[in-house]
């Protein structure tokens, strides 16, 4: 079992108009990931404003990385589209 690198937040994320989309280095090659506006409303208790996606994301940057690590490995295609379900345990 491997194990999931230290994640530290990345710079080059873009905003788009439905939410996140950002960079996630898995296995030595760069992804993209995309989180939702309405994930990141729900789950990181950001608002509706940009600027607050692009804070609930830093503030939770581990676990929104390791969580597109993870699916990617299970074979997601790309960009790696997050859900509720990517962060739950079980």
């Amino acid at each position: 079992m491997s194990t999931l690198p230290p994640v530290i937040p990345r710079l080059d994320i873009a905003t788009t108009a439905l939410g996140l989309a950002l960079p996630v280095e898995v296995d030595g090659r760069t992804v993209r990931a995309l989180v939702s506006q309405q994930l990141l409303q729900s789950l990181f208790g950001a608002s509706a404003e940009p600027r607050s996606w692009l804070a609930a994301y830093r503030r939770n940057a581990g676990a929104v990385n390791r969580a597109a690590i993870r699916k990617r490995r299970a074979g997601a295609a790309e960009p790696v589209q997050l859900t509720a379900a990517d962060f739950q345990r079980g």
